[in-house]
């Protein structure tokens, strides 16, 4: 490390480490001796090599690999109508927002240091580790998964994850059974998209006509692209917390007591094993999950950005 980045972070100097690292060891009594392989810096020429492999193939390197993977999936899966993703500098890269654009494609990028919106694929991502690490360990090679244990592990998530409920189609079903898009559809929300960006770029404050920059747009867009979804029943944005109604105050204890011996008596008569209030549903198995329930009719509750779950049908989940 130069003398000048150590000295940035000390108090002292640039002469004053000099001095110090030029003294010799055996001059300091509580001066410890070095321990190890002594240290050898690489030669210029191999840093030199170093540097030019990363710069002609280091940042270009992921962009071709982003670009190689969209162009596969949208030709076997057609394309989607939005494609989340981070701002990473491979998905800010202007020639990967022309690709989009050229396949009709709505980027959505996350907001800045708010990891909770990303929150879906983040745990389907430590999901697929979990299970190819798994793999790998049943092959005898833990901790070093390869690249089929990665793809076994993308299709047990599919396989076994449920997002109906346990009693629904896994993922993989689920994913077979969508409708592909049409070209009406899709110009159909292109439009919307477009027109909601002005009623976006108003609610923050920016010009109509005004040249955006890359995350001010994407302000405009994660609001564009979501009013748009909600507005054609592909995403529904639920609360975060449900609230339940009080007991009208014109209720008595005794009508109270009246009525949950109703209540018993008609549970008693339908027989065992139901679920009360519900004659219809059978008791759920021990150990396993059941589908969360809709929260529909909950008053005094306000819709949550980051709190949703969408039903879009034109994408693919974070495990395919």
């Amino acid at each position: 490390m130069p003398v000048v980045q150590v000295t940035r972070c000390l108090a002292v100097s640039d002469r004053t480490v000099r001095r110090w690292r030029q003294q010799a060891c055996a001059a300091a009594p509580t001066c410890l001796a070095t321990r190890g392989r002594p240290a050898q810096p690489a030669q210029r020429a191999d840093r030199n090599a170093v540097y030019q492999f990363l710069r002609e193939r280091g940042a270009g390197t992921p962009l071709v690999a982003v670009q190689a993977a969209y162009a596969r999936l949208f030709a076997e899966h057609g394309p989607p109508l939005v494609l989340k993703s981070d701002n990473g500098g491979q998905f800010r890269d202007e020639r990967t927002k022309r690709l989009l654009a050229e396949y009709d494609v709505v980027p959505l990028y996350n907001p800045r240091r708010r990891p909770a919106y990303n929150g879906g694929v983040e745990r389907a991502n430590g999901q697929l580790a979990g299970y190819q690490e798994a793999v790998a360990a049943a092959q005898g090679r833990p901790g070093l998964p390869t690249r089929a244990d990665a793809e076994q592990a993308r299709h047990l998530a599919n396989d076994l994850a449920r997002p109906t409920g346990w009693r629904g189609p896994t993922a993989a079903q689920l994913w077979e059974q969508r409708q592909p898009l049409t070209v009406a559809e899709r110009e159909v929300f292109l439009a919307a998209v477009d027109a909601r960006r002005l009623e976006s770029r108003q609610a923050l404050h920016f010009s109509p006509t005004e040249l955006l920059a890359h995350y001010a747009q994407a302000a405009v867009d994660r609001r564009a692209v979501r009013d748009a979804l909600v507005a054609q029943g592909l995403l529904t944005i639920e609360p975060r917390h449900k609230r339940t109604a009080p007991a009208p105050a014109t209720q008595q204890p005794a009508q109270l007591d009246e009525q949950e011996n109703n209540k018993l008596q008609t549970t008693d008569a339908q027989g065992a094993g139901r679920i009360p209030g519900d004659s219809t549903v059978d008791t759920p198995m021990v150990g396993v999950p059941t589908a969360p329930e809709p929260n529909v009719g909950c008053p005094g509750t306000q819709p949550i950005e980051e709190a949703h779950s969408s039903t879009n049908k034109s994408s693919a989940s974070g495990q395919h």
